[in-house]
């Protein structure tokens, strides 16, 4: 319970605190309350909100809430700075390491920013290449039998004889091989793309199985129907994934230009770590312990799904 409370705290302290001091503009106070000795603004409360994704009409009803979790934000900050914890090493830490994450992902959005909207000709494109999510869109009922690794060369050996899934599953049944049966109905878009082309070959009844790395799926097609999606309906899902597209290849052309301009040099054992080469076990850097969870620093790929 003390960890969890201190985390809560800690990821009070990240947030930038606008002070206001008692300021005016135009004559208009910028504080919205007084809290013991210090204050909460309207900033505060505007960014509360804007984080919430609350409109206009809806701030009024907002308003309480966001004010309340201010107000206990505030008083565990005025709690946290007087056992001064801002300057427990492990707090700094992950202060810094918050500091460092909302930097670089400020970066990263304003580069994002100045892309453009994806054109009517990248839309059509993307909609005449991907038939199978939208004017040959089908929604599929599967079944699909879960067969674990051990068992593939089994699951192999009789669907060469057989490709009806009862008679495979009782097969496996047989020889004491655990299994497991689901129903899926599903549309195109919520199945893997690789997997749709090969679907609509398919006929009902049909098996396909897929390997990967815990072991085999089978899946038959039990039955599916059409539901195509016309270009129009189809502009805003196309806009919003080629958007998201474009900035990742924005932010990656970014990141290269950056680390091509840049002299990084690793140090002593971390430059053969660097290298690819085992650390010494007793060169290994020990983390200290500490009833602090530390703020694991963000890859930029999470930092990315993020925006």
């Amino acid at each position: 319970m003390k960890t969890t409370r201190l985390r809560c705290v800690i990821a009070l302290l990240a947030i930038p605190i606008l002070g206001a001091c008692g300021h005016k503009e135009g004559g208009v106070s910028q504080v919205a309350a007084k809290v013991d000795k210090g204050e909460i603004t309207v900033h505060q409360v505007n960014f509360a909100l804007q984080r919430l994704g609350v409109n206009a009409e809806n701030a009024n009803k907002a308003m309480p809430q966001v004010l309340s979790q201010l107000v206990e934000q505030e008083l565990l900050v005025q709690a946290a700075m007087q056992k001064k914890l801002d300057r427990d090493p492990q707090v700094a830490q992950m202060l810094e390491e918050a500091r460092r994450e909302v930097l670089a992902r400020a970066y990263l959005e304003q580069m994002a920013g100045h892309q453009g909207k994806p054109t009517d000709a990248e839309v059509r494109d993307y909609y005449e290449k991907h038939p199978a999510l939208f004017a040959e869109r089908r929604i599929y009922s599967l079944r699909e039998l879960v067969v674990p690794v051990s068992a593939a060369e089994k699951v192999k050996a009789q669907l060469e004889k057989s490709t009806n899934l009862e008679e495979l599953a009782g097969a496996l049944a047989r020889d004491n091989i655990p299994t497991s049966v689901n129903q899926i109905v599903k549309p195109a878009e919520q199945l893997p793309i690789e997997l749709l082309p090969r679907l609509l070959t398919m006929k009902e009844g049909d098996v396909l199985p897929l390997a990967n790395a815990q072991g085999v799926n089978v899946i038959q097609l039990v039955a599916s129907r059409s539901n195509p999606v016309d270009e129009k309906q189809a502009r805003p899902a196309i806009e919003q994934f080629l958007a998201n597209q474009h900035r990742n290849e924005l932010v990656q052309g970014e990141l290269k230009r950056l680390k091509d301009g840049a002299k990084v040099e690793f140090v002593g054992d971390f430059a053969k770590l660097a290298a690819g080469q085992p650390l010494p076990v007793q060169s290994q850097p020990v983390a200290k312990t500490s009833s602090v969870a530390p703020l694991a620093a963000q890859s930029v790929a999470e930092i990315i799904k993020g925006m």
